[in-house]
């Protein structure tokens, strides 16, 4: 259960620095192909409708990922763990595969295998808590119940009702969850690894980067053009961008300053990087768009990006004053960025510029961002 990640992490542990095994990169290559078939959605122009549809479908792979993941910080071990741990593994890559495949057509004829999918999951991370690990006792049946049980029974229950109540027993399933999340306070015995914790979050950000990429690259090769090309630069310069800054002054700097509080941890971990994993991928649908269709951005695709940068600044933001920082300081480079999109989108919408400037604009605030920060790490490295 996603909860128990939360409890009893403390800042000492940062300095282990234990590291993901192969296993658990085997596992993440799942979600390679879950993320691409969500990007998938917002391809094109899409509506409210397809926004809305593409939130839900992404946030049961993303609790499963969780739930998986925190599971492999206690039952992994540096070397990779034995046989038991990694077939548990692949189990779970599988459940995972389930609701992968049928993600194109789960709100129509997939969706009692995208519901059984998801079931699976919360069964078989139930079977895991139970069995425990390590020599360390399982979870208490009361809370593998609560969390993951409970659940199960309701996403198999809802096979048998219409395909349009489906998306709301699912939604009030979730919301069940991420309430237990912040409102039951568990005790645990167990220790958890805040350094293993963070890689395992940042590599999930690295496949929903990659997602730009395949997504711009395919674009490119199936709408050749000189204006897509344009495009297609500027979008690996965006990403870059967004990845290098990512990974020196965003998660680097919140993990300096976690004060390691089980409130903060699933705050920032568990529920804050959702937003910023879903604002990536619809950047990376709305990138390949603006590739395919470099002169004449459908307005869809520019709220994709445009409104993914400014849901992916704003969202830094309130992780960065959750961990410690000030609105004061945050502030300063966040109100820029989100005005930047925010006109950015309006220009887009009103026809005044073409995908390929649309694309240039946003690379410009990236490079901008990332500018400010390399700056600000030498001037605090000069007066030190």
């Amino acid at each position: 259960m996603i909860s128990a990640i939360l409890v009893n992490v403390s800042t000492q542990e940062a300095a282990q620095a234990r590291h993901a095994v192969w296993i658990e990169l085997f596992f993440d290559l799942v979600f390679v192909v879950t993320v691409s078939q969500l990007a998938h959605h917002l391809e094109g122009d899409p509506g409210p409708r397809e926004f809305g549809d593409f939130l839900l479908l992404f946030a049961a792979p993303w609790w499963a990922w969780l739930k998986f993941s925190s599971w492999s910080n206690v039952a992994g071990t540096a070397d990779g763990g034995g046989a038991r741990y990694r077939l548990e593994m692949l189990a779970a890559m599988a459940t995972v595969a389930v609701m992968g495949a049928a993600i194109p057509d789960a709100l129509g004829d997939r969706g009692a295998v995208y519901a059984l999918g998801y079931a699976a999951t919360c069964a078989l991370i139930a079977v895991m808590w139970l069995l425990g690990r390590r020599g360390q006792q399982g979870a208490r049946p009361v809370r593998v119940i609560l969390f993951n049980a409970i659940p199960c029974a309701v996403w198999v229950g809802s096979i048998w009702l219409p395909a349009h109540d489906r998306p709301y027993v699912w939604l009030g399933a979730l919301a069940y969850e991420v309430l237990l999340l912040i409102f039951v306070q568990s005790r645990s015995d167990v220790r958890y690894e805040l350094s293993h914790i963070v890689e395992r979050v940042g590599l999930f950000v690295i496949i929903v980067l990659g997602e730009s990429i395949v997504s711009a690259i395919r674009a490119l090769n199936e709408h050749w053009s000189a204006h897509g090309w344009v495009s297609f630069g500027f979008g690996l310069a965006w990403i870059a961008a967004l990845w290098w800054a990512y990974f020196d002054f965003g998660a680097a700097a919140i993990e300096r300053e976690l004060s390691g509080t089980i409130g903060q941890l699933r705050d920032i971990f568990a529920l804050g990087h959702f937003p910023i994993v879903t604002s990536l991928t619809a950047m990376a649908a709305g990138l390949g768009t603006a590739v395919a269709e470099p002169e004449h951005l459908p307005a869809g695709a520019a709220v994709a990006m445009c409104g993914g940068l400014a849901v992916y600044r704003i969202c830094f933001a309130v992780l960065a004053v959750r961990a410690g920082r000030s609105w004061g300081e945050v502030l300063r480079w966040a109100v820029p960025a989100v005005l930047v999109a925010a006109v950015t989108l309006a220009l887009a919408i009103a026809g005044y510029v073409p995908g390929w400037a649309v694309v240039a604009l946003l690379a410009a605030e990236a490079a901008g961002q990332l500018l400010r920060g390399i700056h600000r790490i030498r001037s605090a490295a000069a007066k030190a």
